[in-house]
């Protein structure tokens, strides 16, 4: 029986493709579709340095910003299928730029191999330090009172559908202001002409520490670890179910042979299971959430089909 088992074992080492057999034999090319020194930038940045231990080649770290990430994205969608482009992609990549747009220069679901998803953050809902507003409740009480009274700053198309959820959840209307960046969102957001900030954990959460603002919710189901004391949206405002997160995720261009996307999947899957990697992360307010390929591949649809539905009932899905 040893003899069998280990013949067949030789069979299928044989069947693979030699690519597949030494993947991988020289460094890896790690695209971040976003500017370097951002939040996803050194959330992927961590990643990657991890991945590149477990793999024991170069993780080389390529950001291509542009276009609402749509310029990275496509650069990897049209690499060669081999293993050696990763894409690092977050919810808006893979959910919120279809959800809001009728024509992209990928699709989200054809254009790419699932590898597994990375990790979950929140978003952290703000006020300011001298608003009337001590909880999620009283915010929304007063915007059920004065429908369009209230403005939220909005600087990407995953904060404008998170605040719009919650717009018809709770069943108010907080206006949405439009900004070219958090910068500039945030020197109105301190002068007061803007009263209501959606950010991510990691860079909203400092503020709230350093008592530049309130921070009245998290958009998870669960608290974060980062802010244990901040209540989630569900329980601050008795919305059952809201439960909104930026998630990160690595994926390869289509067409990439299976036995070297699972072969990266358990890299990445030991990487992320790693104590070091897994406190960095959790620093940044991310929660770790490794999966299989099939796993992210249900998880991109079920946002894909969520957002899809929030963009058409908010009006927010553009022509082009």
């Amino acid at each position: 029986m040893t003899r069998l088992l280990g013949a067949l074992g030789l069979v299928l080492a044989l069947a693979l493709p030699a690519s597949a057999q030494t993947y991988p034999d020289k460094p890896v090319r790690f695209v971040i579709p976003f500017p370097a020194g951002g939040a996803t930038d050194v959330v992927g940045r961590h990643v990657a340095q991890e991945l590149s231990q477990v793999l024991g080649q170069p993780v080389v770290v390529d950001n291509k910003p542009g276009a609402s990430a749509i310029i990275g994205a496509q650069a990897v969608a049209t690499a060669p299928p081999d293993g050696y482009t990763v894409l690092f992609a977050t919810s808006s990549v893979l959910a919120i730029n279809a959800a809001t747009r009728t024509k992209l220069s990928y699709d989200p679901v054809k254009s790419f191999a699932p590898v597994t998803l990375v990790g979950l953050t929140p978003m952290i809902i703000l006020v300011g330090p001298n608003s009337p507003f001590n909880t999620l409740g009283d915010l929304v009480a007063a915007a059920k009172a004065k429908p369009g009274g209230l403005r939220y700053a909005t600087v990407s198309d995953t904060i404008r559908l998170a605040a719009e959820m919650l717009n018809e959840r709770a069943g108010i209307k907080i206006e949405s202001v439009p900004y070219r960046g958090a910068a500039e969102a945030y020197g109105d957001f301190y002068a007061g002409r803007i009263e209501v900030m959606f950010d991510p954990i990691p860079t909203g959460y400092p503020i709230v520490t350093s008592k530049r603002a309130k921070g009245l919710a998290v958009t998870t189901a669960k608290r974060s670890q980062m802010a244990p004391e901040v209540p989630t949206v569900a329980e601050a405002a008795n919305l059952p179910g809201f439960d909104v997160s930026i998630w990160y995720s690595l994926v390869l261009p289509a067409g990439t042979p299976q036995p070297i996307v699972d072969k990266l999947n358990q890299a990445a899957v030991k990487a992320l299971e790693s104590p070091d990697l897994k406190a960095k992360l959790s620093s940044l307010g991310v929660e770790t959430r490794p999966s299989s390929p099939q796993e992210l591949a249900t998880f991109v649809a079920g946002e894909l089909k969520r957002w899809s539905a929030v963009a058409r009932a908010a009006n927010l899905v553009q022509a082009e």
